[in-house]
């Protein structure tokens, strides 16, 4: 199967249980999905695709990582499929001579989550036990200020009254 049809696959197995996958039924403790050891955040369709699980961590890792951090993934476990696009370029032979040509090629390959695995190092007890990193939100005046992992030390997000429009 392509991977194209594993991802509309699943998105249409949750369309058909009643859960769009842009409605965001899952908890994941304010973290999107992320590796467990780059601590790399996922993005695109794979957030989806991730955070739709059923999972209360949003750390994950390849069955290679999870050995490299001497754990194993659990028997019977299945992984999920995370893509990326690679942009590629190879010499062709035209009626012109050899030109390039320059292509999009999409890999996929199979993670897990902690929870799937029996990882005995300080990766998978941060991962398992504090979940991750966030900051405390801070209310002030008419915004709010807030810390998040990844982001500017502090920025500003107006108050929700000021983003609506009087219809």
């Amino acid at each position: 199967m392509r991977v194209e049809e594993i991802i509309t696959d699943r998105i249409v197995k949750l369309l058909e249980a009643g859960t769009p996958p842009w409605h965001k039924p899952w908890t994941v403790r304010g973290v999107a999905p992320t590796n467990a050891i780059s601590k790399g955040p996922y993005s695109g369709i794979n957030v989806l695709m991730l955070a739709s699980q059923a999972y209360a961590s949003p750390y994950w890792l390849t069955f290679k990582q999870a050995k490299e951090a001497n754990g194993s993934v659990k028997r019977g476990e299945h992984g999920s499929i995370v893509v990326f696009a690679k942009r590629e370029t190879k010499e062709v032979e035209t009626d012109k001579g050899l030109e390039e040509k320059t292509y999009t090629v999409l890999r996929d390959y199979t993670v897990f989550n902690v929870e799937q695995t029996e990882l005995q190092s300080d990766v998978a007890r941060t991962a398992k036990t504090r979940g991750p990193r966030t900051n405390r939100a801070v209310r002030s005046g008419l915004s709010q200020h807030a810390e998040l992992p990844g982001a500017p030390a502090r920025f500003s997000i107006p108050p929700v009254s000021s983003l609506l429009r009087q219809v």
